[in-house]
């Protein structure tokens, strides 16, 4: 399943809506963005870092089992680069003061 097509389903947008592409464009950019944000939450933990981002989303980071990873959200996905231990908790570090 594509990534936009979990996003839309997130949002409980109509089911006839999803078979159709062109029945997407009335939908709002700014209801996508929200629903993308909602489902990033449930599908893994993930904070947000400072006030730093552009219109779609901001500086995020994760852990997953013994990897740590940092991201900028964009309009469909995060793009995820793994990092070290230390940033990873210096980010948090930095958030959490």
């Amino acid at each position: 399943m594509k990534p936009i097509t979990k996003l839309l389903e997130a949002a409980k947008v109509p089911k006839d809506f999803l078979k159709n592409h062109k029945s997407l464009e009335p939908l709002k950019l700014h209801s996508i963005i929200k629903a993308r944000n909602n489902f990033s939450k449930m599908e893994q933990k993930e904070t947000r870092i400072g006030g730093i981002g552009n219109q779609y989303g901001a500086l995020v980071t994760k852990k997953e089992t013994d990897k740590y990873f940092w991201g900028i959200q964009d309009f469909d996905s995060t793009e995820w680069e793994e990092i070290p231990q230390y940033l990873y908790e210096a980010l948090i570090k930095f958030e959490n003061t």
